[in-house]
């Protein structure tokens, strides 16, 4: 079938072109909104949820303390405040490495100290509860504060 510029039918195809396209506009934009709805509700959720973190980490602190093991007690703490286990989870691990990091600049410092002081390695690994080859190294380690640039 051959259509000429000027035909009807070629005119009754435009003009459903041209629908079909100002619906798909209106889907796209309609798709758009609730997208964004959705990243607004996500983020004020997530913020919510960031506020829970420090009862979290107390809460599997307290049950640790308590006798339980991480695993159950990371699983208790996602019951009480109904949050999932992996949450709770990822959460604790996250502070735990922070508290390493701490406890080893503690110990540092404290290895520090009591050599001016006049003790032996010896003695400061008895004090500290570490080996004498733990107290060389963290002597020799030369610290980073990158958080003071």
């Amino acid at each position: 079938m051959i259509i000429c510029n000027d035909s009807a039918e070629l005119n009754e195809m435009k003009m459903k072109i041209h629908e079909h396209r100002r619906k798909l506009r209106n889907a796209v934009d309609c798709i758009s909104g609730e997208i964004d709805r959705l990243a607004q509700f996500t983020f004020s959720e997530e913020k919510e949820a960031r506020k829970l973190n420090p009862y979290l980490v107390k809460s599997v602190i307290k049950n640790m303390s308590r006798g339980m093991s991480k695993e159950n007690a990371v699983i208790v703490t996602a019951m009480n405040y109904e949050q999932p286990i992996m949450r709770v989870s990822a959460v604790f691990s996250e502070q735990t490495r922070y508290m390493a990091a701490i406890n080893l600049y503690a110990k540092r410092y404290t290895a520090e100290k009591l050599k001016k002081a006049g003790y032996k390695t010896k003695e400061i690994a008895q004090i500290i509860g570490v080996s004498e080859n733990h107290i060389y190294k963290l002597l020799r380690a030369v610290p980073d504060f990158w958080f003071l640039k």
